[in-house]
């Protein structure tokens, strides 16, 4: 009997020879149940069989990728804020994404008219040529098993295993070529790579030799996931965050997660540019990467204003104390909202966003704000009731978190 890399060898072909699909759920099992026999060479070999189940380009003789991806989870904007200082820095930014929860990167992008997430090889290398920055969705040409996968993983509870998200992310870099990558791990109880620091320490240093091994070189940028990044949760509120601060007019809060982003960025592919010289390209190098995908800003901006003058509802302190902001329930009840709305025809619904007045930890008074709530009519009550316990007081502070970087040396 085959056991360990034999087996998923053959599991992995099953599913990529399939043409029905029905060959993920043993894969998806072996890696739920038998993670002890998972290899590096079995991660390895499943990234290429995601990527090779589309065209792989050819970067031959072109200028080389970059991307900063993530292991998913709310608050974060570094797939969007990241990406862009690259590009603001004179890189060549290739992301080939797949649907966030609640909120990822192409599915922001998503909310602004006429911007086209889903791109042949000719239009990704025409993007890049006009923008040096390419953004589009895991299916049709590029690595569409890959999608397939990720969404069979979603339904049935397997989004957070390691060794999974570790070959989807490598299968999405082969495909289009990236060499370097930065990885954003958030370490929380609803983190990909690990609920604790020690777990995801473990999972950077996997991914970093996998990564090495397919020729790919990772750099993971380890965070606390237990306090918000930044004030804007949800798809249009992302859009909010990224004109404020292309416009120059963002919060402290925000400024200080764009600062880490750049980080990021400065860290994968260095540059004699400062934080402060890289900014004031940022608002170019976004009109320039809407002009590549089919919109501009002025749709871009008609997005934001569509958000902005929605109805809010604010959630106040009941007593007085620490602000506790639960991201994991907000991040349920973003999901479950979403999905209430998606449909073949509108993949990416906006019908539910949070702007944050406070952080975890923060201290708080009697009837102060601690959030502000868009919501559509149908769902409001409930979704109403359930913020109010992901978004509350406390009589005690909660743990903070930090930026740790773990890469090859």
């Amino acid at each position: 009997m085959d056991t360990g890399f034999p087996l998923l060898k053959k599991l992995t072909d099953h599913f990529l020879e399939s043409e029905d699909d029905i060959h993920m759920r043993p894969l998806v099992e072996f890696f739920l149940n038998d993670r002890g026999s998972v290899t590096d060479e079995g991660i390895a070999y499943l990234a290429k069989g995601l990527a090779s189940s589309g065209r792989v380009v050819n970067r031959s003789g072109q200028p080389p990728l970059f991307d900063i991806a993530s292991t998913g989870g709310p608050s974060s904007l570094s797939t969007l804020i990241a990406p862009l200082c690259l590009s603001a820095m004179g890189f060549s930014v290739c992301k080939l994404g797949v649907p966030g929860r609640p909120a990822g990167g192409i599915d922001v992008m998503a909310q602004v008219p006429d911007f086209q997430f889903t791109l042949t090889e000719a239009d990704v290398n025409e993007a890049l040529a006009k923008s040096r920055f390419a953004h589009f969705l895991a299916a049709g040409q590029h690595a569409p098993k890959d999608g397939k996968l990720f969404e069979y993983r979603k339904s049935v509870g397997a989004v957070n295993v390691p060794e999974l998200a570790m070959a989807s992310l490598l299968s999405k870099k082969i495909a289009v070529g990236v060499a370097t990558v930065g990885l954003d791990v958030r370490v929380s109880k609803h983190g990909n790579f690990g609920t604790t620091w020690e777990e995801a320490r473990a999972n950077s240093r996997r991914i970093v030799k996998v990564g090495r091994e397919l020729g790919i070189n990772v750099t993971c940028f380890l965070s606390g996931g237990s306090r918000s990044y930044q004030p804007f949760i949800g798809r249009g509120e992302a859009l909010i965050a990224l004109d404020q601060l292309v416009e120059g007019d963002e919060g402290s809060w925000l400024l200080h997660h764009a600062e880490q982003c750049f980080a990021m960025a400065n860290s994968i592919a260095p540059s004699n540019g400062t934080w402060t010289q890289v900014r004031k390209n940022l608002g170019n190098a976004f009109e320039q990467h809407l002009n590549a995908q089919g919109t501009d800003g002025h749709r871009f901006k008609t997005a934001v204003d569509n958000v902005r003058n929605q109805t809010r509802v604010p959630v106040l302190a009941r007593t007085e104390g620490f602000a506790k902001i639960s991201l994991g329930l907000l991040r349920r009840v973003f999901v479950e909202t979403q999905d209430a709305y998606k449909s073949a025809s509108d993949p990416f619904p906006d019908p539910i966003g949070v702007v944050l007045s406070k952080n975890s930890g923060d201290y708080c008074r009697t009837g102060e704000e601690l959030a502000s709530v868009r919501c559509c009519k149908e769902h409001f009550k409930l979704v109403m009731e359930s913020l109010q316990k992901a978004i509350k007081v406390s009589a005690f502070p909660g743990e903070s978190g930090f930026l740790e970087e773990v890469k090859h040396v």
